[in-house]
């Protein structure tokens, strides 16, 4: 399936797990022990083996294993949930900007004109910001999106590898702009965690946007 190579490129490209998991399986077998080594045996295995199918990119395109494939779902799904609530909150303290900056124009016009000013810039501001961002529209697209990996994963069951093979290319194939990279490491930790596996550490600004969502 030459799709299946341009497909697992991409996503390796696109901030996926596979760079973390491949770097500890190396460690593993390179006799570094450290924390990594402390790791109860099937969650590094389970690393390991995800790590093998991730790093085939470099030789000839070979079909991926389900267990990669049901991996990388649950990743996209991860993913848009976890922007989906960032936008969420992004529209909440927006709102309250707006707010608070309107209350200032009303009590400067009635108590103190020296600030009526200053917050209806700071009003102004915030609505721009607001409109070309559009926070809530894009909430309503990724929480679209998530239900969509969710859905795919429910029927994996059902589906045989190539025609899951081909749906979640699809999804992947249709990933939404304004997705926010900065959130790509934290759904990988948040789906490596349930390997066993050691999470990759998160700069000062994910770690900020994870705060968000």
């Amino acid at each position: 399936m030459g799709g299946c190579y341009t497909f697992r490129q991409q996503f390796l490209l696109e901030g996926g797990y596979a760079h973390v998991l491949a770097k500890h399986s190396a460690e593993e077998s390179a006799g570094r022990h450290g924390a990594y080594a402390a790791q109860p045996t099937q969650g590094r295995r389970a690393a390991a083996e995800v790590a093998r199918g991730f790093t085939r990119v470099s030789a000839a395109p070979l079909p991926r294993t389900r267990r990669e494939m049901l991996l990388d779902l649950r990743y996209g799904a991860v993913y848009n949930e976890m922007n989906c609530r960032f936008y969420s909150t992004l529209k909440i303290v927006l709102s309250w900007l707006g707010f608070f900056c309107g209350s200032g124009v009303v009590y400067g016009f009635l108590k103190q004109p020296e600030i009526a000013v200053p917050s209806g810039i700071f009003l102004a501001a915030v609505a721009a910001l607001g409109y070309s961002l559009a926070p809530e529209t894009r909430a309503v697209a990724l929480r679209d999106r998530f239900k969509e990996y969710v859905k795919l994963e429910g029927r994996a069951s059902k589906l045989g590898d190539e025609e899951l093979e081909e749906k979640l290319f699809d999804l992947k194939a249709g990933s939404l702009p304004y997705s926010l990279t900065a959130l790509k490491n934290p759904a990988q930790n948040a789906v490596v965690r349930k390997l066993g596996a050691p999470e990759q550490k998160l700069t000062l600004y994910e770690r900020l946007f994870t705060a968000l969502s």
